[in-house]
């Protein structure tokens, strides 16, 4: 399963970085952690690549790290393209398997980092 986001360069605007945490969810128990605004309950100094959170049995990891946007080239985000992105593997997505993308935004103002995010929900055959 691919899932295309519209990833425009005005997102960007005033952020230092953009992460793509993708979260495997059950599709029939509502996630608590969406309630709580962070992915998987992590907050974003917790949150790691797709390697070792398959390793740490996490059901979330960072699929992409993008920091240089082209505002010329406002080109869609494929999850689960399997490609390296800022480091973190974009790993496949399994076909009947139901998601969570959390959009991070990060943004260091005076040496301090901030980071928020908004989550969306993918359920298997939605795209």
């Amino acid at each position: 399963m691919l899932t295309v986001l519209p990833i425009l360069s005005a997102v960007f605007m005033g952020f230092s970085l953009y992460r793509v945490i993708v979260e495997r969810v059950n599709p029939r128990h509502r996630r608590s952690t969406s309630s709580s605004g962070l992915p998987c309950g992590l907050a974003d100094h917790e949150l790691v690549g797709h390697q070792l959170a398959s390793h740490r049995g996490l059901a979330c990891y960072i699929a992409a790290e993008l920091v240089n946007v082209d505002n010329d080239d406002d080109q869609p985000f494929i999850v689960g393209d399997g490609k390296m992105y800022g480091g973190y593997h974009n790993a496949p997505l399994d076909q009947d398997g139901s998601y969570c993308v959390w959009l991070g935004y990060i943004v260091t103002i005076d040496g301090v980092l901030s980071s928020f995010f908004s989550a969306i929900r993918l359920v298997p055959n939605s795209v």
